[in-house]
């Protein structure tokens, strides 16, 4: 009986303890919530403002510009000799049409072997830096006037509180519930596809049209063992050019010469399939020539950092040529009382704010390549916090909001007063807001340091 109370006892205060531990887990997790998004409300979407830097050629916009910059950036190539690597790749569709579904699914399943042979049929073609590829570029022979539709895709648009991106503008985000518009960024290529007429002076000119002794023999091995050849015939659906370029130094990247064609092929069966006799069968084929170019260069793994007074940090550079463990790279710094660097790139900063360029670069084939990093030595700012959340006011009225600014060390707490629409608000260099007209509009604030973004819901009644 003693036991038994004993253990009743022992129960009842583990069950408590129990209960205790789970309300402290709530707790914690309870204000360890608030606490992280209070603190995600103060950053607000920690992001730079998108700089729009435009590219060395303007992206073209009509066929006549399309085709001029393809050839300016194909006769660059020529002349300044990049590694170049040449390839042909099939494809066979699945709209496959023969006689029976037996014949159909006989042939769907061989596709992808035959892709295979179709492909292995073409060696890969190199040229290494220096060496030119003329003997084996196809260089583009068209006129505007063969140019049915052209697309450039280069812009693309991000959300400034998450980073989530679109290829389409979008007015709030989904993932992270921003309530408002995407912000448009630029990539670094301009990606230009060419659509063009499907007439005999283009596919001659440009697209190397096989015949059909040549079709036989590059379906006949494919297809050995189960049926042989006898005839091709080929209709041209459509002739694609896509050529990509890196926009900030009109290096051409990529060419591709796409043919979309429908094949029918008469074959005869032979061996064990001897039985099936001879059919015709239709397939939709793709066939594509393309060109990748490898420019020589040099590429820092950053090219704007921030560094505490007295600390070490190191940069890593990527050299493209020939042989680069070989390649010796020259590191200097534009101000040595601000930050030294050494021949390997490690940076130790001074005791001082400032700014200072660490530049790296190295010779190859009789030229110089480069790049470089901008070091702010500072105390970095790593948060803000708006002092009101939600103002009201009236036409003509006033309110001055403030900003804190954290950690107490950083070295610069200036911020950057902007409103979403003035015709509601206003709001000056230093945070006076005022009034305007009736509406409801976003003040916020970025800081000069690392654009830590914080915001007030105004209302003018």
């Amino acid at each position: 009986m003693e036991t038994f109370e004993i253990s009743e006892k022992k129960k009842k205060q583990t069950k408590a303890l129990y209960v205790g531990v789970i309300i402290i887990l709530v707790l914690i997790f309870v204000v360890g919530f608030i606490w992280g998004l209070n603190k995600v409300l103060a950053l607000e979407g920690a992001f730079p403002p998108n700089e729009l830097t435009e590219g060395l050629s303007p992206a073209p916009q009509n066929a006549a510009q399309a085709v001029d910059f393809l050839n300016r950036t194909v006769d660059g190539a020529a002349e300044l000799k990049p590694y170049m690597k040449k390839a042909v790749d099939f494809g066979i569709g699945d709209d496959i049409d023969a006689p029976d579904d037996a014949m159909k699914q006989t042939l769907t399943l061989i596709r992808s072997s035959l892709e295979d042979t179709l492909d292995k049929q073409f060696e890969t073609v190199e040229r290494g830096f220096g060496e030119g590829f003329e003997d084996v570029l196809s260089k583009p022979g068209i006129v505007a006037s063969d140019v049915e539709s052209l697309t450039c895709s280069y812009i693309y648009y991000t959300c400034p509180s998450c980073g989530a991106t679109s290829e389409e503008p979008l007015d709030h985000c989904e993932p992270c519930g921003y309530e408002y518009p995407y912000n448009m960024s630029y990539r670094d290529q301009y990606d230009i596809k060419l659509e063009l007429l499907e007439t005999d002076d283009v596919l001659n000119g440009n697209f190397s049209p096989r015949s059909e002794e040549e079709i036989i023999a590059l379906f006949g091995d494919g297809l050995d063992g189960v049926c042989t050849v006898d005839s091709v015939s080929v209709v041209y659906d459509a002739l694609e050019m896509q050529y990509k370029v890196d926009r900030l130094r009109d290096e051409l990247d990529y060419l591709g010469y796409r043919k979309n064609m429908t094949v029918t092929v008469d074959v005869t069966f032979t061996g064990e399939y001897e039985s099936l006799g001879s059919m015709s069968f239709t397939a939709p084929v793709t066939e594509a020539e393309h060109y990748d170019f490898t420019w020589p260069s040099l590429e820092l793994n950053k090219h704007v950092m921030s560094a505490e007074p007295k600390s070490t940090e190191n940069l890593l550079a990527t050299k493209t040529c020939d042989s680069p463990e070989t390649v010796e790279v020259r590191w200097s710094s534009s101000d040595e009382s601000v930050l030294t660097v050494d021949d390997e790139g490690y940076f130790k900063a001074g005791k001082e704010p400032g700014s200072a360029v660490i530049t790296a670069e190295f010779d190859f084939q009789g030229k110089t390549y480069s790049d470089a990093c901008t070091v702010n030595v500072k105390y970095s700012v790593e948060s803000s916090a708006m002092n009101k959340k939600k103002v009201k006011l009236s036409a003509g009225e006033t309110y001055q909001l403030s900003v804190k600014v954290g950690p107490s060390n950083a070295t610069y707490k200036t911020v950057t007063w902007h409103t979403e629409d003035d015709n509601i608000a206003r709001v000056d260099d230093n945070g006076l807001v005022t009034g305007v007209a009736p509406g409801k509009v976003i003040i916020y604030s970025l800081t000069d340091d690392g654009y830590f973004k914080s915001t007030c819901e105004v209302t003018v009644s």
